[in-house]
């Protein structure tokens, strides 16, 4: 929770730098101005890079951008426009992170929706407390690592061979796991993994 609350405030202020920026430049367009609003923009973004450095997260890593479980649609929006330019591969890597990510932090109703029905329906009877309790049983409690192994692509399928570990928890047993992944759209997508 300390680390959602550090970067949210890291958002607002890089939010309200934003808008004083723009009420600068719209207010006052002398070169002079806009210079000052560039390096108060900058500040705010090296500090908002330090708060998500912080963080340890695992989709910051992959994304270049603060964790997108911080309900801020301003945020969402830019991790949107981020993920249409990303190149197949790391784009899939962002799915995974989002996935563990939404785990990592309890956020069980999230990774539950990633699901696909299916998958859902076979494995935990579309019982969300069943994929809990599998999710507690076999993953970290602690820092999830992700180290992605392979990615094969079989038309909107996408299958990803990861090791998941713990920062943690050194005595935690290093778990290899094959998700699968369907990319209906860009960012649209829904995951099934190998259950161990």
């Amino acid at each position: 929770m300390k680390k959602r609350t550090i970067i949210t405030i890291g958002i607002i202020l890089f939010i309200v730098v934003d808008i004083i920026v723009a009420i600068q430049i719209l207010g006052n367009n002398t070169d002079k101005n806009i210079k000052e609003s560039k390096k108060q923009k900058n500040e705010v973004i090296n500090n908002e890079a330090e708060i998500a450095d912080k963080t340890n997260s695992s989709l910051k890593e992959v994304l270049g951008v603060p964790n997108i479980t911080v309900s801020n649609s301003d945020l969402d929006n830019q991790v949107d426009a981020k993920i249409v330019t990303m190149n197949e591969g790391t784009r899939i890597k962002s799915y995974c992170a989002k996935f563990f990510d939404a785990i990592e932090y309890g956020d069980y109703d999230e990774a539950y929706g990633m699901l696909n029905d299916n998958f859902k329906s076979k494995y935990f009877n579309n019982n969300k407390e069943d994929f809990i309790q599998y999710v507690k049983r076999i993953y970290p409690s602690g820092t999830i690592v992700l180290q992605y192994k392979n990615i094969d692509q079989k038309g909107e399928i996408y299958e990803v061979k990861i090791l998941v570990t713990d920062d943690e928890n050194k005595d935690y047993k290093a778990l290899e796991q094959t998700l699968v992944i369907r990319e209906n759209e860009i960012n649209d997508f829904k995951i099934s993994f190998s259950i161990n």
